[in-house]
């Protein structure tokens, strides 16, 4: 491994996304997080511990009572109630499309997800490709949440897609001077997340979240002008 591509990667990971970042501060295998992470985040700020996304998920693990969240029974069963879960998260924005608020789409999405049989983090991590397709079927019926959306879930759980790969791709050839020829970008990513004391899922997802914003600022200036 080339020590200094570990420290380029290092050097611009620190300048772009700081350790205090929330998608680094979440363990991988939470799948209430990444539902609630997915819906939320859109169109939204991350925000304070008491404002925006992480003020929802830091309200859900109020709510639990537990330090893992990772079963979606818990907010399938507001399903027929949403404004319950509206309460409870203290958050009353819409999906896009306004079609229903994101607490409601939320429930809705877990109860279908359970019903086909993922409700665990580990239901959808270690299904074959055919259940993953299942599932996102399943998923993007919900109004509100498409394909965006659904990528959002699945890397936040660390799953290894074809847009994780180009997101890394995409971050490391905005480094200056970074040449990653000869080397894996999967386990430059792996070594820079030991160094960090991070899991590589979760460095992965932050630099997606990353390229993801940096799009969707370039969509809004190109926009304007």
């Amino acid at each position: 491994m080339n020590t200094t591509r570990v420290h380029q990667l290092l050097t611009f990971v620190a300048d772009t996304l700081p350790t205090a970042h929330p998608t680094l501060g979440y363990q991988p295998e939470e799948i209430e997080a990444a539902l609630l992470e997915a819906a939320f985040s859109a169109r939204a700020l991350y925000g304070s511990p008491t404002t925006g996304v992480r003020a929802v998920l830091e309200r859900w693990r109020g709510h639990r009572g537990t330090a893992h969240i990772d079963n979606l029974d818990h907010l399938a069963m507001f399903a027929e109630d949403p404004e319950h879960l509206v309460a409870v998260l203290g958050n009353r924005q819409r999906v896009p499309g306004n079609h229903c608020t994101k607490a409601e789409a939320v429930a809705l999405a877990a109860r279908s997800l359970s019903v086909d049989g993922c409700s665990r983090a580990s239901d959808l991590t270690d299904a074959d490709p055919d259940r993953i397709d299942a599932f996102r079927a399943t998923f993007v019926a919900v109004p509100g949440f498409g394909r965006r959306t659904w990528e959002n879930v699945t890397i936040r759980l660390g799953l290894v897609t074809d847009d994780a790969s180009t997101a890394i791709d995409e971050f490391l050839g905005q480094i200056p001077g970074f040449d990653d020829r000869g080397e894996s970008p999967e386990a430059l990513v792996a070594e820079a997340a030991r160094h960090l004391r991070i899991t590589p899922q979760l460095l992965t997802y932050g630099m997606w979240k990353f390229q993801r914003e940096s799009q969707r600022k370039r969509a809004r200036a190109a926009r304007v002008a």
